[in-house]
């Protein structure tokens, strides 16, 4: 299942539509339905092609067109729509079939995507938007009471840049905290939502 929003130039019914139909993706992999309402999304279509058309940019930019309709949803009060739309709408986590999932969905989060501004706090700022992430990921495994697996793409990759002249031991334990801070995490959900289980954590 890929949930990328996939736009060309066309108007904001068509935008409206295509909105429409990337919510009821994103709620088919939570079992529900994730739309806010034919008239919330037809405003954030609006507000995007506007926007978009105000800063002089094309809606072919299928990243950018997924993160203002997220910023118009957060504005309009349905954050966790929000939250989701930019989660899986950009490609950050996606689902693929593994093997020993049992035809289970295994997901994908790409740790690459998650991009940190220059000067900052490196690992504190990764360790935060990758909670955010998590919490709203989480929402999968409901249905299931915490039973499935969640593949960390990068991880090695992100170890580097946290520490790009670190010797080869310090970025294999920089890797080892991520998997288990992410499996700390997801242990953290499942007691607050009451799982029978934790999501498996596997380097992909």
């Amino acid at each position: 299942m890929s949930l990328e929003l996939k736009i060309s130039n066309q108007p904001s019914t068509a935008l409206a539509t295509r909105l429409q139909e990337v919510m009821a993706e994103i709620g088919g992999a939570f079992g529900e339905d994730a739309s806010p309402g034919e008239e919330t999304i037809a405003a954030v279509a609006a507000a995007v092609e506007k926007a978009m058309a105000d800063y002089g940019e094309d809606l072919t930019r299928e990243g950018r067109v997924i993160e203002l309709s997220s910023h118009a949803l957060h504005a309009l009060g349905e954050t966790a729509t929000a939250r989701r739309l930019l989660v899986f709408g950009s490609g950050m986590v996606k689902a693929a079939i593994w093997e020993f999932s049992g035809g289970d969905p295994l997901w994908i989060l790409d740790l690459r995507t998650m991009t940190v501004g220059e000067g900052a706090p490196l690992e504190m700022t990764l360790f935060l938007s990758l909670f955010a992430v998590l919490d709203t990921v989480a929402d999968v495994w409901n249905a299931a009471s915490g039973r499935g697996t969640l593949g960390l793409r990068h991880v090695l990759t992100t170890a580097e840049l946290l520490a790009p002249q670190g010797r080869p031991k310090q970025r294999r334990d920089l890797s080892d905290e991520i998997l288990r801070r992410v499996h700390d995490r997801l242990a953290h959900i499942a007691r607050l939502r009451a799982w029978a289980a934790v999501p498996d954590v596997i380097p992909l």
